[in-house]
């Protein structure tokens, strides 16, 4: 049918196909590149088309367009069409890109949504289905970035086909609020599992990074990053009105009086309910105590939205469960618990975290449930390590070492294997908080989440007074003396630099005036200065060092051999300090050549 349609977006235009296109139609249909892939691969030839030409003229509801690259080659690259059309469905095929120089530039995916924009859109469509080679793999992971399904397998001139199918619920667009940590993964996978996402955050620097394929959490990788199509990233809040469906996934810190600081969960909350539409649904993320996300977020969303709950708006809670530098329990394999206001809520919600997590869902019984859910996770955490951290502090009283005790300990089948440390970060050394806070509020004093807070948070003073007494014993100065701390980051390998316990380490060491060179591979130099007013120093311009602390196990660390260690201290000092606060090398080899200690 001839039409007169033209599709123009991102400096790609779809027009309509021509009598003057036959030519290089057929040249660009007959290249074995393009060929092989069709169900029939014979050559075709010029008369034939021209035959298929008048045909499509006179055949009701088939739409075929030319692919015309604007930017860079300036000319037709290619063909596309949508065909056999029947009551709310379409057929999408004869799609190619005949131009060598047009390939592997992303533009496949974007004339793919195109056209199922245009189904959906112009033509009112509610389904369009298509067939591609099994083998096939780059066209196939074309289709399922656009939000193609697989349905079934079948056999065609001895070819294995699948047919897959694009439906309007495919169109719908997810919006994640906060792109750190948590939310990129989350906005990422979404988009890679073909649906189209919004990713939104008030730092205009870092969706600058992030649209120039740059990761600075090291979570995704910037060629991850640079080949997801579908992921809008933005700082302009009226994107989100794009949306009916909303997850928040900003941070919640507290405040130096360890109190929860909602700042951020409330201001997201603004954000959304500024821009929310009707029948719409936000999951947080976010670490609450119970409570937060009915009494705290709800009445921000009516006030902001102007919408009744449950009637306009519907709400859920999903506790994030993201490990940072973890490349094993990533967003897709791990169990996501959901909750919702409603059943149908819940639900859907299910739903929609099942299409990126193949460890499935749970589906707690209500939203404080699962808010609850997660406060417990990381205070057990913390409750745990708080114990190793005391008995490291009693065994080395008593000249024990710690870790030969754990490994002998470890030999039992129901032993917990936790190790003494730092404990930072922006999970397990704040979460806690937020439940004694709560409890509290409620007049009952949780002894021991705030003991074990009270041991962890005291941990870098532990460690610098150590520090100190190995100087005097070694019959060092401590005032103006060297120190280096190796490593700044509260996590090993991770660039995240919240709530980073080697802080207090620093600290208490410049009160007694020592001179303290700090060095981490990972971490961001501005961002040290910027967080905590520290100048980071390259570890190859260090020297004359009076003692050095490894205080994060980054893999550059563990792989540097011990003697190689000896070259950053002062060459007068024959049996140099060496704290290792993770533990990360070998004793006994330690032993031979510093005056070593481990936590």
């Amino acid at each position: 049918m001839k039409h007169d349609y033209v599709i123009n977006e991102d400096n790609i235009n779809l027009r309509p196909i021509g009598i003057e296109d036959l030519q290089s139609v057929v040249l660009w249909r007959n290249r074995n590149s393009v060929r092989k892939w069709f169900i029939n691969d014979n050559l075709i030839e010029l008369e034939k088309q021209m035959d298929w030409f008048k045909k499509y003229l006179n055949t009701p509801n088939d739409y075929i367009f030319i692919i015309e690259e604007d930017k860079e080659l300036k000319q037709a690259v290619g063909m596309v069409a949508l065909y056999n059309i029947k009551d709310d469905e379409a057929e999408f095929g004869r799609f190619f890109i005949g131009v060598d120089e047009a390939r592997g530039k992303g533009l496949g995916v974007k004339v793919v949504k195109m056209i199922c924009q245009f189904a959906m859109e112009r033509l009112k469509l509610q389904k369009v289905y298509l067939e591609v080679l099994e083998n096939n793999i780059a066209a196939r992971s074309v289709y399922e970035k656009c939000g193609f399904r697989f349905c079934y397998q079948y056999e065609a001139n001895n070819k294995s086909l699948l047919r897959m199918e694009f439906s309007k619920m495919n169109t719908e667009i997810i919006s994640v609020i906060g792109l750190g940590y948590v939310g990129l993964p989350l906005a990422v996978t979404f988009a890679e599992r073909g649906k189209n996402v919004v990713g939104f955050d008030v730092n205009d620097n870092k969706i600058k990074l992030y649209k120039q394929g740059k990761d600075p959490t090291n979570e995704i990788g910037e060629e991850r990053l640079s080949n997801i199509n579908n992921l809008e990233f933005t700082s302009d809040p009226k994107k989100l009105k794009q949306s009916r469906f909303h997850i928040i996934a900003v941070p919640t810190p507290i405040t130096p009086e360890k109190v929860p600081n909602l700042e951020p969960v409330k201001s997201a909350t603004k954000i959304v309910g500024d821009n929310l539409k009707k029948g719409s649904i936000i999951v947080f993320e976010s670490t609450v105590y119970p409570g937060v996300t009915e009494d705290i977020c709800v009445p921000i969303l009516e006030e902001q939205s102007g919408l009744a709950y449950k009637k306009d708006f519907w709400v859920g809670y999903s506790p994030e469960r993201i490990n940072p530098g973890d490349k094993i329990h990533t967003v897709d394999k791990i169990k996501k618990v959901v909750s919702g206001c409603d059943e149908k809520t819940l639900d859907i919600i299910a739903e929609k975290y099942s299409i990126i997590t193949d460890a499935g869902v749970f589906k707690a019984s209500s939203i404080k449930v699962a808010e609850a859910a997660k406060v417990i996770e990381n205070s057990q955490r913390d409750i745990n390590i708080a114990f190793i951290n005391e008995i490291a502090i009693i065994f080395d009283k008593m000249g024990i070492d710690t870790r030969e005790v754990l490994e002998a300990a470890n030999t039992k089948w129901n032993f917990l294997d936790f190790a003494p440390g730092l404990v930072g970060g922006h999970c397990i050394g704040i979460d806690p908080y937020y439940l004694t806070y709560k409890a509290q509020q409620l007049d009952y004093r949780p002894e021991v989440i705030l003991s074990g807070r009270r041991i962890n948070d005291n941990m870098g003073k532990i460690i610098a007074e150590k520090t100190i007494k190995k100087l005097i014993e070694n019959n060092q100065k401590v005032k103006d003396a060297r120190v280096l701390v190796m490593g700044l980051t509260f996590k090993e390998d991770v660039p995240d630099l919240r709530n980073s316990k080697v802080k207090d380490v620093i600290d208490e060491l410049l009160k007694y005036d020592i001179n303290v060179i700090i060095t981490d591979p990972v971490a961001d130099k501005d961002e040290v200065y910027k967080d905590y007013n520290l100048e980071q120093t390259d570890l190859d311009n260090v020297t004359d060092i009076d003692a050095i602390i490894v205080c994060v196990a980054h893999r550059y660390y563990r792989e540097i051999n011990l003697e190689a260690l000896k070259k950053y201290f002062d060459s007068n000092i024959t049996y140099p300090i060496l704290i290792d606060v993770k533990g990360i090398y070998d004793k006994k080899k330690a032993d031979r050549i510093f005056n070593y200690w481990r936590l």
